[in-house]
């Protein structure tokens, strides 16, 4: 990378994928997606249409790419489970009843 910047060679349009996914996986940007959805939602349709929706649909890209390689949570990993009724359940469960 830094030696395309200084111009001993050209980067091309595959370079950007990569480029992008590592970017926004260092910069632990956690709503990438929802930013692009947000952006997809705001611009005008010519500009969609343009460069701008190229480098949009490079972000939605780079973040498909992230949740593919994302590791996938198992049941076990965020809160403990109890077998049983809901009654004994309910003593460890954070939940406020609103009447």
């Amino acid at each position: 990378m830094f030696n395309a910047i200084r111009g001993e060679r050209t980067l091309g349009a595959d370079d950007l994928l990569p480029v992008l996914a590592w970017t926004v996986a260092r910069c632990r940007l956690v709503c990438a997606e929802l930013e692009a959805e947000l952006m997809a939602g705001l611009l005008p349709a010519a500009l969609l249409a343009g460069e701008g929706g190229y480098y949009l649909t490079a972000l939605f890209s780079a973040v498909a790419v992230l949740k593919r390689l994302a590791p996938d949570p198992g049941p076990d990993s965020t809160t403990p489970w109890r077998r049983g009724s809901a009654e004994s359940n309910r003593e460890g469960c954070g939940v406020a009843v609103v009447r």
